[in-house]
């Protein structure tokens, strides 16, 4: 048995591996190069090779008499359609020649049996190699529904009764038809094939497959996990696949998404797709023909076009594989962008490319130019795709052009007509301006712009590099490196916290669910796929009083706690909104809260323990009532008390820091990517990191308090993040 894969005769499963297998078989001594240099040589000098394997299975009569039974010899080619596809072609057409020479003589007698999809039995029909051969088909129809019970016993019932016998048990079949129709596939079959034969090769060496030896192995789940190890392992001995594991999986991921995979923009669920073998990037396609090779990915040819097709070969690769969901949940909002760029363009297309059917401007246009960023995911758009985006971008600068023709004519029309009118109804808006062109513009070119980091500097910057994009006043920031943990608290660490104290007449505690510590479960992986900054302490008097001097923010008392180097209080969620929208306008660039994920792994810095520096309090670790600082009795200055592995100060006490997220009473739905949660109706806010005036156990890296975002207090701060041009 042999297939053709991309090398019919010199491949793992090609003519020379079939023949060898069939001389070890019938116990004749044949090396590897005598039995190339016999295919070699053409059928002249493979036949008498042949005649021997058949020699040695003729059969004789029992007293030695009769005519002795010459045996007919079958080569079974598997997946004959890669006879035709456009990779391989010299050894296919090799091996089309010889198969010609070597049926149509009779010693030996010679059968070829190809198994070939219907739709490429054409090329069979048609090849000038094959004229004049006799073919006889054999129609094998589609599975009728129901019938996948039948494709596991059949085989094991022609085995009853031999040295061979295989008992399957009926747990087992239920278990595995259960697992291969819960996505109701077309990949049913082949994706039962693959798993039966996993486990007969590992378990059935005993006589029976059973449900636990399945279960043993992962179901369906384990058995796509071992079929991918075994593509990397094969690899090993591929010079055009490089040896380390870290960048055979890059590569694996550019020749995957959004090729063969992608995310439907609608549901979010990950999808197969079908593409164009030339579509799929150079580097990556010696890789991913071992992935063809383990039968995790089908090739086939575009009937209309001649194209060699890939696709998965089973749906439950998608859902299944843990690596690629992993690749796909980050990759997620590209690839929605880029489906709903291709979407819009084939609408724009099909309705004579009209301006009316531009519908990437401002926030979508933005984000689809995003696409740059990625060249893996950018290659997939069609001309088609860049002649939209382009028209999008073209439109877009027209409308900007308008609004700025049509501003300037409404500001000389009312100068010219009436200015008093003019100030009566914009005087918010003009005072805007004028407070921007005469104080803020003119702080901004003298204490911003000579400080902020070129995108060279910003794209060299490494994890624990601090930075500050002004001459004072402004936020010192530390670059905290991608990663993934565990977010929330443990039954245990909540068990032992559950019952700390609450006093009903403190504001705080109101806003503490009667719940408990149930708000900080269920504990959950959070992937943070990039770097980013966040500033090394809260936000300070010093800097909010900055802000203040330019007219960017209210006016803040500080309730006798103190201004400078105190951190700021008195800050509401929105006043904390308005302050990183003013450094982002002073800088350019784009300062924000943090998420609650971003703060708690910020905070945690690589560690588990309730708090940053262990599981108890210790003293002089951060300002809090129990915590070593008694007495204090108010806020402290920033950086009093040691800073976290990360580098970042007063992470635990001090003051509650405002974050993004919208508050939600658990972590059920929480996001596993970092990002913020925020609901249509967000009436809380969160803040996290307890405060001066509450003891330790509201200090520790997983406690968290909602808040209206109106409210304000003299424990109550904020620090902020930067988003890092990567």
């Amino acid at each position: 048995i042999m297939r053709p894969e991309w090398a019919a005769i010199n491949g793992d499963a090609g003519l020379l591996s079939a023949l060898e297998e069939a001389f070890r078989g019938a116990g004749i001594a044949a090396t590897r190069a005598k039995l190339r240099a016999a295919v070699e040589g053409g059928a002249a000098t493979l036949r008498p090779l042949l005649q021997s394997l058949a020699d040695k299975a003729t059969l004789h009569a029992p007293d030695g008499g009769g005519t002795p039974a010459s045996p007919t010899l079958i080569l079974a080619i598997d997946q004959g359609e890669e006879l035709f596809t456009a990779e391989g072609q010299n050894e296919a057409q090799a091996l089309l020649a010889l198969l010609r020479d070597l049926v149509v003589q009779d010693t030996p007698a010679v059968i070829v049996v190809v198994a070939i999809r219907s739709d490429s039995y054409a090329h069979l029909q048609e090849a000038k190699l094959l004229e004049g051969i006799r073919k006889v088909p054999f129609d094998l129809g589609s599975m009728p529904k129901g019938s996948y019970a039948e494709v596991i016993k059949g085989p094991a019932r022609r085995l009853e009764g031999t040295h061979r016998s295989l008992k399957i048990e009926d747990s087992l079949i239920d278990a595995l038809l259960a697992d291969i129709e819960a996505g109701g596939a077309k990949d049913a079959l082949p994706l039962l094939a693959f798993t039966l034969e996993r486990l007969y090769v590992e378990h059935g060496g005993d006589g029976d497959l059973t449900l636990d030896e399945y279960q043993s192995l992962g179901g369906i789940t384990g058995s796509i996990e071992a079929g991918v190890e075994r593509a990397l392992k094969a690899a090993d001995s591929d010079a055009a696949v490089p040896k380390d594991r870290m960048a055979r999986l890059a590569l694996l991921r550019r020749g995957l998404i959004p090729w063969l995979a992608g995310v439907d923009p609608d549901t979010g669920a990950p999808r197969r797709r079908v593409a164009r073998l030339s579509e799929i990037p150079s580097e990556a396609r010696p890789l991913i023909r071992h992935l063809v090779e383990q039968r995790l990915l089908a090739t086939d040819v575009n009937r209309d076009t001649g194209e060699a097709t890939i696709e998965p070969a089973h749906e439950a690769l998608l859902r299944q594989w843990g690596l690629l969901q992993g690749w796909l949940t980050e990759d997620a909002g590209l690839l929605g962008v880029l489906e709903g760029v291709k979407r819009a363009s084939r609408d724009w297309a099909a309705n004579n490319r009209v301006r009316a059917w531009l519908t990437h401007t401002a926030d979508r246009l933005a984000a689809a130019d995003r696409l740059t960023e990625r060249p893996d995911l950018a290659a997939n758009l069609e001309p088609t795709d860049r002649a939209y985006l382009a028209a999008c971008r073209k439109a877009q600068e027209q409308a900007k052009r308008r609004r700025q023709l049509l501003q300037a004519a409404i500001y000389v029309l009312l100068v010219g007509v009436i200015v008093g009118l003019i100030g009566w109804i914009n005087q918010a808006y003009l005072k805007e301006q004028i407070n921007w062109y005469t104080t803020m513009r003119p702080y901004a070119v003298a204490n911003f712009r000579p400080y902020l980091l070129t995108t060279a500097a910003e794209r060299s910057l490494k994890p624990a590099a601090a930075f500050r994009e002004c001459a004072a006043n402004c936020p010192e920031m530390i670059v905290i490196p991608s990663g993934s943990f565990m977010m929330g608290s443990t039954q245990t660490e909540q068990s032992r916290y559950n019952s700390m104290p609450r006093n009903a007449g403190n504001n705080d505690f109101q806003n503490f669910e009667a719940g408990g510590l149930s708000n900080e479960g269920p504990q959950h992986k959070v992937v943070i796929a990039t770097s980013f900054a966040v500033s090394k302490f809260d936000v300070t008097f010093s800097e909010w009083d900055a802000c203040f001097s330019v007219g960017g923010c209210r006016q803040k008392s500080d309730g006798g706690m103190g201004r400078d180097t105190k951190p700021a209080v008195n800050v509401s969620w929105g006043d904390a909104e308005q302050y990183v929208a003013w450094l982002s306008k002073m800088t350019g660039r784009s300062y924000r809260l943090l998420t609650e994920a971003e703060w708690e792994y910020a905070a945690r810095a690589g560690t588990t323990t309730a708090y940053y520096w262990g599981d108890e309090i210790g003293k002089g670790n951060a300002n809090c009532t129990g915590c070593g600082s008694e007495g204090s009795g108010q806020t402290s200055p920033v950086g009093s008390f040691p800073a976290n592995q990360f580098g970042l100060y007063d992470m635990a006490g001090n003051v509650w820091q405002w974050v993004r997220d919208c508050y939600s009473r658990n972590y059920n739905q929480a996001p596993t990517d970092g990002s913020a949660s925020i609901g249509q109706d967000c009436i809380y806010r969160v803040a996290r990191g307890g405060s001066w005036n509450l003891g330790p156990e509201y200090a520790r890296s997983a406690i968290r308090f909602r808040y209206l975002s109106s409210y304000q207090a003299l424990n109550r701060g904020f620090r902020v993040a930067r988003t890092l041009n990567q």
